[in-house]
């Protein structure tokens, strides 16, 4: 029982970031993009806005991966996009 509230706050908190939500609309395929305008009136907005079709075209010519992380663990969530360098040596020592 207490999955279904984490992953309700975790969608509660997406919701209310609009930058996080475009963040994450941005990387949906257009033709998905048209089924997802029916899902709200703040979805269709922002995905008819000419700021988000700025933004996708931006993103097209700068595909680089990014990794979403929401901390649910802590009294004070967070929730990060942070871009990931494939180029970046990880080793572990």
């Amino acid at each position: 029982m207490e999955k279904k509230t984490t992953t309700s706050n975790s969608a509660e908190q997406i919701g209310y970031s609009e930058d996080l939500l475009m963040e994450i609309l941005l990387r949906i395929p257009p033709k998905s993009l048209l089924q997802l305008k029916l899902v709200s009136k703040q979805w269709r907005s922002l995905i008819s806005s000419t700021s988000f079709r700025l933004s996708q075209t931006r993103m097209k010519a700068s595909l680089k991966p990014y990794a979403l992380f929401i901390d649910t663990l802590s009294l004070a969530s967070e929730i990060a996009v942070l871009p990931i360098n494939p180029d970046d040596d990880v080793s572990t020592q």
